[in-house]
């Protein structure tokens, strides 16, 4: 299932570690999402998704705000068949590695995407549904640095307050040369 920059970039990687254990190569696609990543933010419908065993792109969940749940059309479980940029055809992602899906999926901010589904709640498997939406940018805030404050009662009797910072991961504001989706 790998195309040939995945191949490359494997090799490359290897090569590269060889000479130092710190250091990777990245195609195109890997800086992308790196890029993703740091600045907390694509252009996409706002649909966390998975591969199941049967080989269909599953949605896991909506972020809250972005398109996908705006359009009240999507549920978590619902299967994507096919997508289609604008108003050119589908194409057919069952079985399509779960990255290719997501690169069909994002796009440049203000422009259609058409996703085919087969709805969670559907009784016969065969029932398809497409339903067009706008990407957008979508904030990744469950990545982002979170503090709070609190108040504990110590043993003298005073209160005493805790910082707490949860960072769940590392992540900064910057362009990545090359980046095909930030614009």
């Amino acid at each position: 299932d790998w195309d040939s920059d995945k191949v490359l970039e494997t090799y490359l990687t290897a090569l590269a570690r060889l000479y130092d254990p710190h250091s990777d190569y990245e195609d195109r696609d890997t800086l992308e999402n790196f890029s993703i990543q740091m600045s907390l933010s694509l252009f996409g419908i706002g649909a966390l998704l998975e591969s199941d065993d049967d080989g269909y792109c599953k949605i896991r969940s909506l972020t809250p705000g972005a398109p996908a749940m705006r359009s009240k059309q999507f549920k978590p479980g619902d299967r994507i068949v096919a997508v289609a940029q604008g108003t050119n055809e589908p194409v057919d992602v069952v079985q399509m590695p779960l990255n290719k899906v997501v690169d069909q999926i994002r796009g440049q901010k203000g422009t259609e995407v058409r996703l085919t589904i087969i709805p969670a709640d559907a009784v016969d498997p065969s029932t398809r549904k497409t339903i067009s939406v706008t990407r957008e940018e979508i904030k990744l805030e469950d990545q982002q640095a979170k503090a709070k404050l609190i108040e504990m009662p110590g043993a003298d009797g005073h209160n005493y307050k805790l910082g707490v910072i949860d960072l769940p991961s590392f992540y900064a504001s910057f362009a990545m040369v090359g980046s095909r989706s930030r614009g």
